[in-house]
Parts: structure tokens; C-alpha cells; sequence
């Protein structure tokens, strides 16, 4: 379980360390091409996504690898579950059905790794 934990970790933080980036970087009219639902926010909330996004795949990966405060994992983990709420809602609104898969799937792995981390970090 350790092990798959690890995984799901780097892959969440990978996801949201690429859409991060890419949405703190490129201007909305480059975000558009890629990503419509940027039409319905202006580029201050865009950006202020792409802070949590980022500080979330930092919080999944970096505590529990360098042994210092390892309860922030879970934590990052439930708040990055919160923002795909967010953007499955996003999607709904915008009657986008194909759009919703990626955050949905992106939720399930952060509940996965906050209930597995909640729970190792409540065991030991």
C-alpha cells in the first residue's frame, strides 16, 4: 500500500504541477485554446487556480518525502479533491460531459491518497 501510495502521490502532484504551471504561465487567450471553460473566469481567479494547483501537488509530495510534517499530504490531498469539485461543477454548468472525466478521475486519486495517508498517519 506504501508503495502504491507513492505513486498515486506523484502522479497527482505531476497532473496539477503540469496544469499549475501552464495556467500560471500563458495568458487566458492561450489558456482558451486549450482549455474553454477559461472563458467563464477572468485572469486573476485563473491564475489564483493555478497557485492552488500548484501549493497542492508541492503539499501531496514534498512533506512526506522529506519526513516534516507529514499530516500536510492528506491535507493537500483533501484541498485538491476540493478544487475538482469545483471544476466537475465547472464542467456540469457548461454542459461539457468529455471535460468532466479528468478532474473526476484526478478527484478519485485524491481521495485515495488522503484516506490512505489519514490513515497511516492516525496508525503509526
Amino acid at each position: 500500500m506504501h508503495v502504491t501510495l507513492w505513486v498515486l502521490q506523484g502522479t497527482l502532484a505531476a497532473a496539477f504541477l503540469m496544469t499549475g504551471m501552464m495556467k500560471a504561465v500563458l495568458p487566458k487567450d492561450r489558456l482558451k485554446e486549450r482549455m474553454k471553460w477559461v472563458e467563464d473566469f477572468s485572469q486573476p481567479q485563473i491564475r489564483l487556480v493555478a497557485v492552488a494547483e500548484l501549493l497542492g501537488a508541492f503539499g501531496v509530495l514534498v512533506p512526506p518525502a522529506v519526513g516534516i510534517l507529514p499530516i500536510v499530504s492528506p491535507v493537500a490531498a483533501i484541498c485538491l479533491c476540493v478544487l475538482m469539485i469545483g471544476a466537475t461543477w465547472t464542467h456540469v454548468r457548461r454542459r461539457e460531459a468529455l471535460a468532466m472525466i479528468a478532474p473526476l478521475m484526478l478527484l478519485i486519486v485524491g481521495v485515495v491518497v488522503a484516506a490512505g495517508r489519514l490513515t497511516e498517519w492516525t496508525i503509526e
